[in-house]
């Protein structure tokens, strides 16, 4: 199976759209994997949030359904970051579609996404899940999550029931590689300078803007 990791931001969401579509005909993979917030784009969110509120998403909605149609269209597999409405609480959320199936969705739990003043109503997730495809299991794991040491011991656990971490961060690629060490299985991360898959703190391969790893 080869999985495709892509480091690419439009300005917003019709950007981002768009292409998701174009990588899906300019690559041949059976999962396509983009980052942390990829669809609303790289200034979201400004942390105003009557401004924020009305650029969210729902996982019901005609973007969503869209995606779903295109991941069962093309046969493939589909992850992407975005910033989810729920009830008028907004979610550092990543999806997966499998299919036109949805077979992966969670919140963020740290708030280290986070303004420290920001608004209430920026919420957390509550648990980290994984999810299977073609007999491999993954973990993805947004942003700060992979330090907050509250989830150090889940993380442990998951070492020995998963196939890969998929860690799509922000930091620097320091504290980024110093933290992959204390794990066993291989990490496949997205981050704002590049595509990266490690083994126990080692870079086995990297690209800027795309990487393919068969697995």
């Amino acid at each position: 199976m080869t999985l495709g990791l892509f480091n690419l931001s439009g300005k917003d969401l019709e950007d981002n759209l768009g292409l998701i579509r174009r990588t899906l005909e300019d690559y041949s993979c059976r999962l396509y994997l983009f980052g942390e917030g990829f669809l609303q784009g790289p200034d979201y969110p400004s942390f105003d949030y009557e401004k924020d509120i009305y650029r969210t998403i729902s996982s019901s909605s005609i973007e969503i359904a869209g995606l779903r149609k295109l991941s069962k269209d093309k046969g493939v597999a589909l992850g992407f970051g975005y910033f989810e409405n729920v009830s008028g609480g907004i979610y550092n959320s990543y999806m997966v579609i499998d299919r036109g199936q949805v077979i992966f969705e969670n919140s963020a739990v740290s708030r280290g996404w986070m303004k420290k003043d920001a608004h209430a109503d920026y919420r957390q997730g509550k648990a980290l899940k994984s999810f299977k495809l073609e007999g491999r299991r993954f973990l993805p794991v947004l942003g700060f999550d992979f330090f907050l040491e509250d989830l150090l011991i889940w993380l442990v656990e998951y070492d020995d029931r998963v196939d890969y971490f998929i860690w799509l961060d922000r930091s620097n690629l320091e504290e980024f590689i110093k933290r992959s060490q204390i794990f066993a299985r291989q990490t496949l991360s997205l981050r704002r300078d590049g595509a990266y898959q490690l083994s126990l703190g080692k870079v086995l391969s990297q690209n800027e803007k795309a990487l393919l790893v068969d697995i």
